[in-house]
């Protein structure tokens, strides 16, 4: 009974190791149930190192969309290396009744862009941005005058069309300022992405059969996922400001 006690405290001490982890890539990890599947006690570590390679081209069309697309300048490799970690242990508490913990790391991302293309910043001087600005104040003010105008007089088509175009110009002015602003604060900077992910589980499995030879098997999930995008480049037009943790 004692190799038993001993692998059971085995398989519930190495949840204590969890500040080993480290970054998910691209790539997504094994489910850490296949442990179930083998006999006897036995503990395990891997690392696993990846070197994924992602080019291609951005679209040159004047109006980049999903249906108008033109071969245009290079994008070199995008995906980042990386490695991570996976761990876990499993007894057999008895010939019926089998238990185990497993650290992985499901989820992951790592992407950068880099070079002369649709996905990283140029620059701008501060006297771009600061027209940008004056213009993107003028068409709010333009905009809220004309809609003044069309709320003053309802049944007036024509001052509730100008209200309308001002509104969409001044959206169109907005979004070119932040363009600029962001361009400015991060200039020649690519577009990136990381998502780093940490998950413990616990199973419990319990053998049916008179030779053992099905199983059922189940237990608690602790996971922690999080992430970074910065989005960079006249790809995302008005959405270049977009910076999210």
């Amino acid at each position: 009974m004692s190799l038993r006690l001993q692998s059971l405290t085995l398989a519930i001490a190495s949840i204590s190791f969890a500040s080993a982890a480290q970054a998910a890539g691209l790539d997504r990890s094994t489910q850490p149930s296949w442990g179930f599947t083998q006999d006897g006690t036995f503990a395990y570590i891997e690392r696993i190192t990846i070197d994924p390679s992602i080019s291609g081209k951005d679209n040159a069309a004047t109006t980049p969309s999903p249906t108008t697309y033109e071969e245009g300048r290079d994008i070199n490799n995008m995906a980042l290396n990386y490695d991570f970690i996976n761990y876990g242990a499993k007894a057999d508490v008895n010939d019926k009744v089998s238990v185990g913990v497993f650290f992985d790391q499901p989820w992951g991302a790592d992407v950068e862009f880099t070079g002369n293309n649709n996905f990283v910043n140029g620059t701008v001087s501060a006297q771009q941005v600061a027209a940008a600005g004056q213009a993107a104040q003028a068409a709010a003010t333009a905009a809220k005058t004309a809609a003044a105008a069309a709320k003053a007089d309802p049944t007036n088509q024509t001052l509730a069309y100008n209200a309308a175009t001002a509104v969409k110009t001044a959206q169109q002015a907005g979004a070119a300022y932040n363009l600029a602003s962001n361009i400015a604060q991060h200039p020649n900077e690519g577009t990136n992405a990381s998502v780093d992910s940490k998950n413990f589980t616990g199973l419990v499995g319990v053998k049916f059969g008179e030779k053992n030879n099905w199983q059922v098997y189940g237990g608690p999930v602790l996971q922690k996922l999080e992430g970074e995008v910065h989005l960079r480049g006249t790809a995302y037009n008005s959405t270049q400001s977009l910076s999210r943790r």
